[in-house]
């Protein structure tokens, strides 16, 4: 279990058309403690046509994109190519890492390009058999995310990412749903996905609140992923389900108090049980003894403070006889018995 919590800040379509205002998120993340920003590549046409086919169109009663189509939608969300050099040197400058979700190998081939450190396949591309290869051929590590995923989808891209590279895959536990609800939230499947896939876990979090965030350190969660906007006042496709930057930074805070709560393994006694550690139990005499004198539980007994034997060895020390004379309230060592 890893003892750092990466915080991703997911700018996604939140730039709202604007590089400048995608340049004040990458900065906004900085600010909030964030460690990575994130990006999407796509177009509307990489990732569909323009169709207004039902199958096309979303559902009617969803309730932030209801009745556009897939095309209008990714048309206003997708972070135009010509802005990616600028916005992956503008982090640079910032001082914070960017990286992106592409969505077919074009992107991949693209990003390859601005020297990302790693590649985070989206929940509904799970079964993208090209774009799956593409990016684990990268060799760059990978988060992957889950949602609306079967466990059968699940099994299959994390063999085709494994099959053709070494690199760390971190499976993140994700609802696709927008905002997500915290009673979907299901953190227990942690368990299950620890004890299956060989690697680290995650969550991609589509909450607007921090609770599954922050209840997540205590589950192993390695990398915590939240949309990022200025102001869920504003229009744009992904703002009502974004924290903004005081939230942001918020969580960031909480995070590194759970992670400091939830500590190692290791079953050490702490620093500060020092002093209560010290009036433990143990044995001494609770009358004087002569020389010779045999150890009896009228003699010796388990008391605190600590300092004696444990109480634990008080019947193999029964019976034994003193090697010299000692005093009322001397912790018993093994040293004063023949």
């Amino acid at each position: 279990m890893s003892n750092k919590v990466e915080i991703v800040a997911e700018i996604s379509g939140n730039h709202n058309g604007s590089i400048n205002r995608a340049k004040e998120l990458i900065s906004a993340a900085k600010e909030s403690g964030a460690d990575r920003a994130k990006i999407q590549t796509y177009t509307p046409d990489t990732i569909t046509i323009d169709s207004n086919r039902p199958q096309f169109m979303v559902d009617q009663d969803h309730k932030l994109w209801g009745g556009r189509s897939l095309y209008s939608l990714y048309e206003e969300a997708h972070t135009p190519w010509e802005w990616h050099e600028e916005l992956f040197s503008y982090a640079k400058s910032e001082g914070i890492s960017l990286f992106s979700t592409p969505f077919d190998p074009t992107a991949v081939k693209f990003l390859e390009g601005f020297g990302v450190e790693l590649y985070k396949v989206a929940s509904l591309e799970t079964g993208d058999t090209p774009l799956l290869r593409a990016i684990a051929d990268t060799g760059k590590p990978i988060y992957a995310s889950t949602g609306a995923s079967t466990w059968e989808d699940l099994n299959y891209m994390y063999r085709e990412l494994k099959s053709r590279s070494e690199a760390d895959v971190t499976m993140l536990l994700c609802i696709s749903a927008y905002p997500a609800q915290l009673k979907d939230m299901n953190l227990q499947r942690f368990s299950r996905m620890t004890g299956h896939f060989d690697g680290l876990v995650g969550l991609s979090d589509h909450c607007i609140e921090n609770d599954a965030a922050i209840a997540s350190v205590h589950y192993g969660a390695s990398v915590i992923e939240k949309h990022l906007t200025i102001s869920r006042a504003d229009d744009g496709p992904d703002n009502k389900f974004s924290l903004e930057p005081h939230e942001l930074k918020s969580l960031v805070e909480e995070v590194k108090k759970a992670v400091e709560i939830r500590g190692s393994d290791s079953w050490e006694s702490q620093e500060s049980e020092t002093q209560a550690r010290r009036f433990r139990k143990s044995l001494y005499l609770i009358r004087d003894v002569s020389r010779g004198e045999i150890l009896t539980e009228f003699n010796v007994k388990s008391i605190r403070p600590g300092g004696g034997l444990e109480p634990r060895h008080m019947d193999s020390v029964l019976g034994s006889t003193f090697k010299n004379d000692y005093l009322r309230g001397e912790p018993l060592t093994i040293e004063m018995l023949d």
